[in-house]
């Protein structure tokens, strides 16, 4: 789409069938690298039917099949990529599956803008204890002390997920905030949309359910203390509207979020 004049060109069609290398159901943003291509996840399709990375030539319009997701094990575990993938500085996207991996609790991963070679970053698996979440959903997000935050949809000491930070360095995961449902000083349940960091020191973000008014949260995060301030209960004070969506906040640059 051209953004002065809003015409719209087709580019590309991703192809249907449901074990198409390609994928289908793209449901993220893409992400521009510098070599001519943009790149995104599809929920289904590839040759197992779980979920494909792909690229797109911007010259040629032209749609590559990069990694093609394989359950809990074989070249790239995972199972249902549906955060947007995000450019980890260093020549590559890192990415989370919300299912997958050796407990089918979900991975993390990163893949080279060179080789479409496939990493395996974190198996979700390895972590849950009560305390831990699974099944992360949306896409990370960079702080500024360069750990990546993100969400998990499930489990947490309440069974109402979880926010967490991962350093893609060491690959160390911190669980940060355990949402607490209905009520409790983390309300919410169930986050599925990206984190977004402000630049002021916090991160915000959406539950889909509970809170006060049962239809979920609007919430805030102190990157250095960990503390969640929830700022809208939806559904409670008169705020009708539904919570979270997989589709994460915008700052319009002028003090407010979209």
């Amino acid at each position: 789409i051209h953004a002065a004049t809003g015409a719209f060109t087709h580019v590309a069609t991703l192809v249907s069938p449901a074990k198409s290398r390609v994928g289908r159901h793209p449901e993220t943003n893409l992400l521009a690298d510098d070599l001519g291509y943009l790149w995104g996840t599809t929920s289904y399709g590839g040759v197992k039917d779980e979920g494909a990375v792909f690229k797109v030539n911007t010259t040629t319009g032209e749609v590559l099949p990069v990694v093609t997701f394989t359950d809990y094990d074989g070249a790239a575990p995972g199972v249902g990529p549906r955060g947007h993938l995000m450019a980890d500085g260093a020549g590559g996207a890192i990415g989370s599956c919300g299912s997958g991996g050796q407990g089918w609790l979900g991975t993390l991963y990163r893949v080279d803008f060179q080789t479409g070679a496939y990493t395996l970053l974190k198996d979700i698996s390895e972590l849950v204890t009560p305390n831990e979440g699974s099944q992360p959903q949306g896409g990370l997000v960079e702080g500024s002390d360069g750990w990546l935050w993100g969400v998990t949809t499930n489990n947490g000491t309440h069974h109402c997920g979880t926010v967490f930070k991962f350093d893609p360095v060491t690959h160390a995961l911190v669980t940060i905030v355990n949402f607490t449902g209905m009520s409790g000083d983390h309300r919410g349940r169930s986050p599925t949309g990206s984190l977004i960091y402000d630049g002021q020191g916090y991160l915000w973000g959406t539950t889909r359910e509970d809170g006060l008014g049962n239809l979920g949260t609007l919430f805030k995060i102190h990157e250095q203390s960990g503390v969640l301030t929830t700022v809208v209960d939806f559904g409670a004070n008169g705020i009708k509207t539904r919570g979270g969506t997989r589709a994460e906040l915008e700052p319009d640059g002028k003090g407010w979020l979209w």
